[in-house]
Protein backbone atom coordinates (compact mmCIF):
# COMPACT_ATOMS: atom_id res chain seq x y z
CA UNK A 1 0.00 0.00 0.00
CA UNK A 2 0.96 3.68 -0.10
CA UNK A 3 2.17 3.78 3.52
CA UNK A 4 4.54 0.88 2.80
CA UNK A 5 5.87 2.80 -0.19
CA UNK A 6 6.72 5.61 2.23
CA UNK A 7 8.69 3.16 4.38
CA UNK A 8 10.60 1.90 1.34
CA UNK A 9 11.32 5.41 0.07
CA UNK A 10 12.52 6.46 3.52
CA UNK A 11 14.86 3.46 3.63
CA UNK A 12 16.24 4.25 0.18
CA UNK A 13 16.94 7.86 1.12
CA UNK A 14 18.09 7.43 4.72
CA UNK A 15 19.70 3.98 4.38
CA UNK A 16 17.95 2.94 7.59
CA UNK A 17 14.47 2.01 8.73
CA UNK A 18 12.14 4.81 9.76
CA UNK A 19 10.76 2.89 12.74
CA UNK A 20 13.20 1.17 15.09
CA UNK A 21 11.34 0.25 18.25
CA UNK A 22 13.34 -2.21 20.36
CA UNK A 23 10.23 -4.26 21.14
CA UNK A 24 7.07 -5.07 19.21
CA UNK A 25 5.11 -2.75 21.49
CA UNK A 26 7.55 0.13 21.03
CA UNK A 27 7.60 -0.42 17.28
CA UNK A 28 3.81 -0.42 17.20
CA UNK A 29 3.73 2.86 19.13
CA UNK A 30 6.22 4.52 16.76
CA UNK A 31 4.25 3.41 13.70
CA UNK A 32 0.82 4.39 15.01
CA UNK A 33 2.11 7.75 16.27
CA UNK A 34 4.13 8.43 13.11
CA UNK A 35 7.36 8.96 15.04
CA UNK A 36 10.52 8.57 12.97
CA UNK A 37 13.81 10.40 12.53
CA UNK A 38 13.78 13.25 10.00
CA UNK A 39 14.77 12.46 6.43
CA UNK A 40 18.47 13.29 5.96
CA UNK A 41 19.13 16.90 4.98
CA UNK A 42 20.91 15.73 1.81
CA UNK A 43 17.58 14.59 0.37
CA UNK A 44 15.65 17.10 -1.75
CA UNK A 45 12.93 18.86 0.23
CA UNK A 46 10.29 17.54 -2.18
CA UNK A 47 11.26 13.95 -1.38
CA UNK A 48 11.17 14.67 2.36
CA UNK A 49 7.67 16.15 1.99
CA UNK A 50 6.53 13.18 -0.07
CA UNK A 51 7.83 10.73 2.55
CA UNK A 52 6.06 12.69 5.28
CA UNK A 53 2.81 12.49 3.31
CA UNK A 54 3.21 8.80 2.51
CA UNK A 55 3.91 7.97 6.18
CA UNK A 56 0.96 9.95 7.48
CA UNK A 57 -0.94 8.10 10.19
CA UNK A 58 -4.16 9.47 8.69
CA UNK A 59 -4.98 7.44 5.59
CA UNK A 60 -6.96 10.25 3.96
CA UNK A 61 -3.81 12.43 3.91
CA UNK A 62 -1.88 9.91 1.81
CA UNK A 63 -1.98 10.28 -1.97
CA UNK A 64 -3.54 7.62 -4.13
CA UNK A 65 -1.44 5.32 -6.27
CA UNK A 66 -3.02 6.78 -9.40
CA UNK A 67 -2.05 10.32 -8.33
CA UNK A 68 1.55 9.21 -7.71
CA UNK A 69 1.72 7.55 -11.13
CA UNK A 70 0.63 10.80 -12.76
CA UNK A 71 3.50 12.78 -11.20
CA UNK A 72 6.14 12.14 -13.88
CA UNK A 73 7.61 15.65 -13.71
CA UNK A 74 7.71 15.65 -9.91
CA UNK A 75 9.58 12.35 -9.82
CA UNK A 76 11.94 13.43 -12.59
CA UNK A 77 12.73 16.70 -10.79
CA UNK A 78 13.32 14.91 -7.48
CA UNK A 79 15.70 12.45 -9.10
CA UNK A 80 17.56 15.27 -10.85
CA UNK A 81 17.89 17.21 -7.57
CA UNK A 82 19.09 14.08 -5.81
CA UNK A 83 21.71 13.43 -8.51
CA UNK A 84 22.91 17.05 -8.40
CA UNK A 85 23.32 16.89 -4.63
CA UNK A 86 25.10 13.56 -4.88
CA UNK A 87 27.57 14.93 -7.45
CA UNK A 88 28.17 18.05 -5.38
CA UNK A 89 28.70 15.99 -2.22
CA UNK A 90 31.01 13.55 -3.99
CA UNK A 91 33.16 16.42 -5.27
CA UNK A 92 33.73 17.85 -1.78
Amino acid sequence: DIWSLGVLLYELVALERPFKGPTAGALYAEVTQGKYAPVPAAAPAAIARLIKTLLSTEEWRRPSASWLLEQDEFVKNCLEQWELRKVTTDDD
